[in-house]
């Protein structure tokens, strides 16, 4: 006896399996993956801290009232409960 003849269905699949080792064979594996990916979070990361640094100092600063130096000055001042 022969061999026997792949049918269509195996005849396709093979095609297909020829197509993606062809075209499709550097695919990363799990654990270049994860490299890829931790390596993308450290670069954002980053980024981030870029866009909090801006953002400070885009933002107005408050203005800051001076202590109020007067209160010590012997000067009489209206005092509704004493005068």
């Amino acid at each position: 006896m022969g061999t026997k003849r792949p049918n269509a269905t195996e005849r396709r699949l093979s095609r297909v399996r020829a197509l993606k080792a062809e075209f499709f064979a550097d695919e990363m594996t799990v654990e270049e993956q994860l490299a890829a990916k931790d390596a993308r979070i450290v670069e954002l990361e980053r980024e981030v801290e870029v866009l909090r640094l801006r953002l400070e100092r885009q933002r107005p600063q408050p203005e800051q009232r001076a202590p109020q130096a007067d209160s010590h000055r012997s000067e009489a001042r209206f005092d509704f409960y004493r005068d």
